[in-house]
């Protein structure tokens, strides 16, 4: 099992996304990356889709991308035990996302993936 938002976990993430070919046929069009912050931990991973591939790097809360979507610990949890959708997570600003919402919105059906992942792998917090 891998402590959640942990460099180990997300390299788990990349393998769990890129061994599901539904998933990355639907992303053969898609470039676009994603700096996910758990701004109270400090920790940040950068997620960059391209060429239906996903891949993961530790990053600095700073790192440019094209989303930032930026959260404490707490409700990335709650994301990954299913206690709460990213979604109304986002509705009701406990996570934020920074970037084109209309341009993440066209991509959420394609990325709606990452989050099911995120709740699939065995995980500790």
């Amino acid at each position: 099992m891998v402590k959640y938002f942990s460099e180990e976990f997300f390299r788990q993430l990349e393998q769990t996304l890129n061994s599901d070919e539904e998933f990355t046929e639907s992303l053969r069009e898609v470039e676009t990356s994603m700096l996910l912050v758990s701004e109270d931990t400090g920790g940040s991973f950068l997620l960059n889709v391209a060429d239906g591939k996903v891949s993961v790097e530790e990053a600095s809360p700073d790192q440019v991308a094209e989303f930032k979507i930026i959260g404490p610990y707490e409700e990335w949890v709650k994301s990954a035990k299913g206690e709460a959708s990213l979604t109304r997570q986002v509705m009701s600003g406990k996570i934020k996302i920074r970037g084109s919402m209309s341009k993440m919105m066209f991509y959420w059906p394609k990325l709606q993936r990452i989050e099911d992942a995120l709740k699939e792998i065995e995980k500790e917090f």
